[in-house]
């Protein structure tokens, strides 16, 4: 399966797509298969479609070859060389673009020299020329082929893409045949580096060469996502938040993620029969928050403050909320959704109803406003779709034969887009009942753990434990889903969220172990990866009016990045 996820980092590997409602630009061509040993497997992104048959359905094992996702604007073929930069023009003593390698930055492994001591070993000497106003800052750094090596390292956590380091020796070698050549595939290395957008924005490889200590680089941090705020569950982690952007509240759901806690306030809580049943050790909870009054309405800067919370002896696992009524459906690890009426101003909740729903942990939740429905998604296979204000379920049914993992709404045609533990994505009709299966996508070889939908777009943004981010094409009734491209070379982590920003055409992308990636959908590269969090980023939310990302990790923080507009580079 890693074999067959490789990339080929040619330009003839890349795909030109036009994120346009007129379908006659959203042509895809497919990828030629370059691994050998691999079959031909026809139609690869194979998409089933039915009728009006009801579910459940047949599982689809469908593979594809992948290729790279690139947008290009229709506006921009025009206008190629607009805005360009000369190449022999001096630029300023800024940082870079985040969408393209520096031109500022020229490195090349010059020479070698050995280095007397008890045991003699080589260093080789590393040119790095920045270009400033006014001339170039030149400077030279000695490195070790172990630093390289390290250098090497520290960027496959960052990202699995890279180009091939020279390989190790089971001795050391001094001979200078040896060294002469090892300096130049070090030289090609270093240079390779260079091509790789994200590696021109590591720390790690400005820490190699030394550059902010030889260079003033007055806008260093434009580039980087830079935290502003955060909103900290003390004591559980968090497995997803709901954000009214309009009232500024956020609801969070938690759990304990910690084995040893969770397994004592399992015995704790276990009661026999004939006990009463007590007071318990809680596992799970959900939280209001609440921008304080008198502030300017912004997030920046402001403080949050914590108006009621509840606790139970499971895990919370999903959140739903309804601003019109104030009501907050909470999802269960024990298949209940609970209902309740917040009272704000008094600081207090009100039960409401106990719908037992699922049987099996609840995965995800949303409410849909116009319909007033709550629809819920189980690791029993099942979705089910219930009428708020009439208090009865509407329909339900199972929708998949694996858990279902991860949901996306379509508010417009109703439609409940699921990822499943099966390794595809279906599209059900929500408004019939029972639920209609209407497409099957294939092509993850992960389960599909985190969705994003675009309604304007009709796009699906989908992330695996496959570490790949898929962009789906979501037909009308009578058409058919299809898959556009997809986004890799980010950490090799299992991704557990996702996020599209169609006005930057920047997809973030939440993976395991705490790093968020973000990706340039106009020319399907890795531009970015830092470390958000100390575990894994569970959710992405975007605030458009302010360039905020929220991020929500099962280390209990809920925490807001400002992206500038700088950082972003706006393709127009």
């Amino acid at each position: 399966t890693q074999e067959r996820n490789e990339m080929s980092d040619d330009n003839d590997g890349m795909v030109a797509v036009s994120l346009d409602d007129d379908d006659q630009q959203q042509q895809q061509q497919q990828q030629q298969q370059q691994q050998e040993g691999l079959n031909d497997i026809g139609n690869d992104d194979e998409v089933k479609e039915t009728s009006d048959e009801p579910l459940p359905h047949n599982n689809t094992n469908n593979t594809s070859s992948r290729s790279e996702f690139v947008v290009k604007d229709d506006d921009d073929d025009d206008d190629d060389d607009e805005g360009k930069v000369d190449d022999n023009q001096p630029t300023d003593r800024t940082l870079f673009s985040l969408r393209s390698p520096p031109k500022a930055l020229n490195v090349t492994v010059t020479t070698h020299r050995t280095v007397e001591d008890a045991k003699p070993y080589t260093v080789y000497v590393v040119l790095v020329k920045w270009a400033v106003a006014g001339g170039d800052e030149v400077w030279t750094v000695e490195r070790r082929f172990s630093e390289f090596d390290a250098l090497h390292s520290a960027l496959l956590r960052r990202m699995s893409k890279l180009p091939t380091m020279p390989a190790k020796t089971w001795w050391r070698s001094l001979d200078p045949n040896f060294v002469a050549k090892r300096c130049k595939e070090l030289d090609a290395y270093i240079k390779s580096l260079l091509e790789v957008v994200a590696v021109c924005h590591s720390p790690e490889l400005m820490a190699f060469l030394e550059v902010e200590k030889n260079v003033k680089l007055e806008h260093k941090d434009e580039y980087r996502p830079r935290e502003v705020l955060s909103i900290c569950d003390q004591a559980f982690g968090v497995n997803g938040f709901v954000y009214d952007q309009k009232d500024h509240i956020i609801i969070t759901a938690c759990e304990d993620h910690n084995t040893l806690s969770r397994l004592d306030a399992k015995l704790t809580n276990l009661r026999f029969p004939w006990e009463e049943q007590g007071a318990y050790v809680p596992v799970g909870s959900f939280s209001i928050w609440k921008l304080k009054e008198g502030g300017n309405g912004s997030v920046l800067g402001a403080d949050w403050e914590l108006i009621a919370s509840a606790c139970y002896d499971d895990a919370v696992t999903a959140v739903a909320w309804d601003p019109l009524r104030r009501y907050v459906f909470v999802g269960r690890a024990g298949g209940h959704v609970m209902v309740y009426h917040a009272e704000l101003a008094e600081k207090k909740l009100r039960k409401l109803h106990d719908l037992e729903l699922h049987a099996d942990r609840i995965s995800a939740l949303t409410y849909d406003h116009e319909r007033d429905l709550l629809i819920s998604a189980s690791h029993d296979k099942s979705i089910c779709v219930y009428h708020v204000g009439n208090n009865n379920l509407t329909s339900s049914g199972t929708v998949s034969t694996a858990w279902v993992s991860s949901m996306s709404f379509d508010t417009a045609t109703c439609r409940v887009m699921l990822g499943t533990y099966n390794r595809t994505i279906v599209v059900i009709d929500a408004s019939s009942s029972p639920p209609r299966l209407l497409h099957t996508l294939g092509g993850h070889h992960g389960s599909v753990r985190a969705l994003h939908y675009m309604p304007k777009e009709r796009y699906l943004c989908s992330g695996g434990f496959d570490n790949m981010v898929g962009i789906w094409s979501i037909g009308e009734e009578a058409r058919r889903s299809r898959s556009v491209g997809w986004l890799s070379g980010g950490p090799s982590l299992k991704i557990k969220a996702v996020y599209y920003v169609a006005s930057d055409n920047l997809v973030f992308a939440g993976h395991e172990g705490g790093q968020i990636a973000v990706y340039d959908t106009r020319e399907g590269k890795l531009l970015y990866v830092w470390n958000a969090h100390t575990r894994d980023v569970i959710q992405l939310d975007w605030l458009a009016s302010e360039r905020l990302l929220v991020s929500g990790s099962h280390d209990g923080n809920v925490r807001y990045w400002y992206v500038s507009a700088a950082a972003a580079a706006q393709a127009k």
